[in-house]
């Protein structure tokens, strides 16, 4: 036998516990429902305006409130790609939460975006959608900490500065929030640099958009985590620099690889012996896993990111001297981050390894894209650009180099960049 009471009621009138009923039913729509249809309707009519960002926004406050309908919509603009970059893991997340609220429209939408998705990808959509959270204030979360997916959705809807760092995955790169910008991409005239003559005709680049870059280079245990997902076969010589009969000399040597390179490496060294295919392979994996779009930087990315809004031959000046890069004097075994970032929160842009780039080469810039594009038309696109030196060698914000695409060697590693959403 069970008693059923409401403490909070005893002893009242039922026309009284009525009206108390009605007046919190008020309360709630005018705290919480009614703002978030107001989100709702305001994106409707940005929307139809043509003000998709304005839409966006409205929506997505719309959806932080509970808003079913502002869900659905955001999934469809994801779909779309239309005022975010395409993505159907955020796609599928906002379905989902439609969905579990009830509105059949999203269920048939979901299952239709997930026939286009791997299996990871949709694994990693539903976790999104059960750890979501609407926005503290918004009346259902106040005061409870944030999720990693609540987070991630902060940071899509604001102006992100320089430096924010967010990880997407376990054991993913950190990622630095590089801003937009313009700069004076490679030397002037009447410098000789490491990347003279090729640095010039130096040119005005505009970055329209902000992205992310690694924090570090690609460690070791990070390459060593995608080679296990991912099942691939390691690839066996590289170059090193090893003793001989006689002396040390550069030679490509079988059975150096990655996982042994000619000396002994931590999980948070940088990977080396890596060519620019597998580079290549190691975003595209990234990709597939959390639904974002990874990638290699482009040439003017990367010098624009390694620069950090300054404009002398190394971001922390004009010489390099001992504390500032593995360089010269460098070990070839030394942790990612152990010398400073740079104003936009980068390390070891200078020196360390050298980083693939996506750009075919291309003897010099005549010619070359001023919007922060990669450089594929034209050149050889056989090999493929390099930049920053090494422990060996570091070279300046513009130094530039360049290899067979196929080239592995203890001096060569990467970094990722991700598209964000505008």
């Amino acid at each position: 036998m069970y008693m059923m009471f409401d403490s909070g009621n005893r002893g009242r009138r039922p026309r009284e516990c009525r009206m108390k009923s009605v007046v919190m039913a008020a309360l709630f729509l005018v705290t919480f429902a009614l703002p978030a249809l107001a989100d709702y309707e305001a994106g409707r009519k940005a929307w139809d305006a043509g003000r998709s960002s304005d839409a966006l926004a409205q929506w997505r406050a719309a959806a932080d409130g509970g808003d079913r309908r502002a869900m659905l919509e955001l999934g469809r603009l994801y779909v779309r790609g239309l005022g975010v970059p395409q993505s159907f893991v955020q796609a599928h997340m906002w379905f989902n939460l439609a969905a579990s609220r009830g509105l059949e429209a999203a269920v048939k939408e979901r299952d239709a975006v997930a026939v286009k998705m791997t299996p990871q990808q949709v694994a990693t959509a539903q976790e999104r959608a059960l750890s979501w959270r609407p926005a503290a204030g918004s009346g259902t979360s106040a005061g409870a900490p944030p999720t990693r997916a609540e987070r991630m959705e902060d940071l899509e809807r604001r102006n992100w500065p320089a430096g924010e760092s967010f990880r997407d995955c376990r054991g993913c790169p950190e990622m630095v929030v590089v801003p937009a910008g313009e700069y004076m991409m490679g030397v002037p005239d009447d410098e000789k640099d490491e990347g003279f003559p090729s640095a010039k005709p130096r040119h005005q680049v505009t970055i329209r958009r902000r992205f992310a870059v690694g924090k570090y280079e690609v460690t070791r245990g990070e390459y060593e985590r995608f080679m296990k997902e991912s099942g691939r076969s390691t690839a066996d010589g590289c170059f090193t620099y090893e003793a001989g009969k006689r002396r040390k000399r550069w030679k490509k040597r079988g059975g150096r690889d990655w996982s042994n390179p000619g000396f002994s490496q931590g999980e948070r060294e940088p990977v080396v012996c890596v060519n620019w295919d597998e580079a290549q392979a190691y975003v595209e994996w990234l990709s597939r896993k959390t639904g974002e779009r990874y990638r290699l930087l482009t040439e003017s990315e990367w010098e624009y990111a390694t620069r950090g809004g300054t404009k002398g031959r190394y971001h922390f000046g004009e010489r390099i001297s001992e504390g500032l890069a593995n360089s010269w004097w460098g070990k070839k075994k030394t942790k990612v981050g152990s010398y400073p970032a740079n104003d936009f929160g980068l390390h070891d842009v200078h020196g360390n390894v050298w980083e693939w780039v996506e750009d075919c080469l291309h003897e010099n810039y005549s010619g070359a894209p001023t919007d922060g594009s990669a450089w594929t038309i034209g050149g050889n696109c056989g090999s493929r650009m390099l930049r920053g030196g090494s422990w060996k060698i570091a070279y300046s914000s513009a130094g530039r180099n360049a290899s067979w695409a196929g080239f592995r060697s203890s001096q060569v590693g990467f970094r990722v960049a991700r598209t964000l959403a505008p």
